[in-house]
């Protein structure tokens, strides 16, 4: 993930939920050490720190919203890689919204949506990248972050957004990571409180 420190964190659905080995692997360039516990991993970084948890293996719905919880009570900005997870299409609610440390976040390709309100005031949230299995990003999914600089559709063309009158118009500028950011983030946009569909 691009602008992110060489801390990175790699750890098993289970080492988050705490079902299994609670191990994980801690890489600072060429340098690796396993510790005990992300929870504990995350309490170790000095405030202000940035930290990249790459997550590996099947994730549930639980385990995103236990992951949003650790970040949220830690001390350092976390962005998650959620790319190499298994079995996660969709999850319920929106665990990330308004979580204060939450830095930035690739999703894994087999996501299909994106929640109303997923990441809506998250004030540090600078990057999100959406892969192109993603079909719909909810009402406000970004409303509020007013940090987010990046944000990278995949497959930017063909998007579609309900206007005053009931009907579809096309979402522009999504294929422009610098300028697309504003579209779902400021008050007066016309994307911010509505669903983008394809």
């Amino acid at each position: 993930m691009r602008g992110f420190s060489h801390i990175e964190v790699v750890v098993s659905a289970d080492s988050i939920d705490g079902n299994g080995l609670d191990t994980v692997l801690v890489r600072n360039g060429c340098l690796s050490m396993e510790m005990t516990g992300l929870d504990v991993v995350l309490d170790l970084m000095p405030k202000g720190s940035n930290v990249l948890v790459s997550a590996t293996g099947v994730v549930g719905n639980d385990t995103i919203h236990h992951l949003s919880h650790l970040i949220a009570a830690s001390h350092p900005q976390v962005a998650v890689d959620l790319s190499q997870v298994k079995e996660l299409s969709r999850v319920s609610d929106s665990p990330f919204r308004a979580n204060p440390n939450l830095y930035g976040i690739r999703f894994p390709h087999n996501l299909a949506a994106i929640n109303p309100e997923a990441f809506a005031f998250c004030p540090s949230l600078v990057s999100v990248e959406l892969p192109g299995t993603v079909k719909t990003v909810g009402a406000g999914a970004f409303k509020g972050c007013t940090a987010l600089t990046r944000l990278s559709f995949a497959d930017p063309v063909g998007w579609k957004f309900m206007n005053e009158h009931g009907v579809a118009s096309p979402a522009e500028d999504l294929s422009r990571p610098i300028v697309n950011p504003s579209y779902f983030t400021e008050n007066d946009s016309p994307y911010v409180n509505v669903e983008i569909f394809k």
